[in-house]
């Protein structure tokens, strides 16, 4: 069933007509129920409206020279006009990505929010890696023609990972390096909150995992907290072995 039979009246019209204040709608209009591809000269001539009409142009207009807005480095904050949500709503209200403004904005992301385990974050750091930005990130980068890019292609690998669980360690794999973090974020939610204050979804993003990689290891926080005492127990056991073991001499 095509998408005119889904409703009353044939909606195209409407959506096609020329609105300056609004340019994308005739712009992802053509291109997303027309089928035009992008070289059509109807789509290059609302994609041109689109750059000098209605909300883009003045984003960019609030862009510094450098390609960040508001602030440099990792410009999630101020929310809504920060450097991230800039570059985001560019690529959802269809600006050009081979603008030489809209690539250095691309560019500003790519190198300040990216964390040192691959995926987009919100400060730069692994903690900061919160799901629904990286999707709206890694949208838009693809949106803005940024799909070949190694560094995008990272965070792309991050966000299935993270979400799937595909290439995680088992659950049982009391060493892996996820089960690790999780661990260390919870040790710190729980110093800081108190158990019973402590927020789950806190600890997965300090973790820099998704909620649902953190119930691939723990069931609840009860679990949490018996994993912490059972390695502090191992931890102090191997303190005592190394204790007795240097003190006490066996013959043999």
């Amino acid at each position: 069933m095509s998408w005119h039979e889904q409703l009353n009246s044939d909606s195209s019209g409407w959506l096609l007509e020329e609105d300056l204040d609004n340019p994308a709608i005739r712009f992802f209009a053509l291109q997303d129920l027309l089928d035009l591809r992008g070289d059509d000269p109807e789509v290059e001539a609302a994609q041109h409206a689109v750059m000098t009409s209605g909300p883009v142009p003045v984003i960019l207009e609030n862009q510094h020279p450098e390609g960040w807005w508001d602030r440099s480095g990792a410009g999630y904050y101020p929310k809504y006009t920060g450097t991230v949500w800039s570059v985001t709503f560019l690529a959802q209200l269809g600006a050009d990505g081979s603008d030489e403004r809209v690539r250095r904005g691309c560019e500003q992301v790519l190198e300040h929010n990216r964390a040192p385990y691959g995926g987009f974050s919100f400060n730069g750091k692994n903690g900061g890696m919160v799901q629904c930005m990286q999707g709206n990130l890694c949208a838009a980068m693809i949106d803005l023609g940024w799909q070949e890019d190694e560094r995008l292609q990272g965070a792309l690998g991050w966000l299935v990972r993270s979400v799937t669980g595909e290439g995680i360690a088992p659950a049982e794999e009391k060493k892996a390096e996820v089960r690790r973090r999780i661990l260390e974020a919870a040790r710190e939610i729980f110093f800081r909150d108190g158990f019973m204050d402590a927020n789950l979804d806190e600890i997965a993003e300090l973790a820099g995992v998704a909620k649902g990689t953190l119930y691939r290891y723990f069931d609840n926080r009860d679990a949490l907290v018996v994993a912490l005492i059972a390695e502090a127990y191992d931890s102090m056991g191997e303190t005592i072995e190394r204790a007795v073991a240097g003190r006490i001499c066996i013959s043999p």
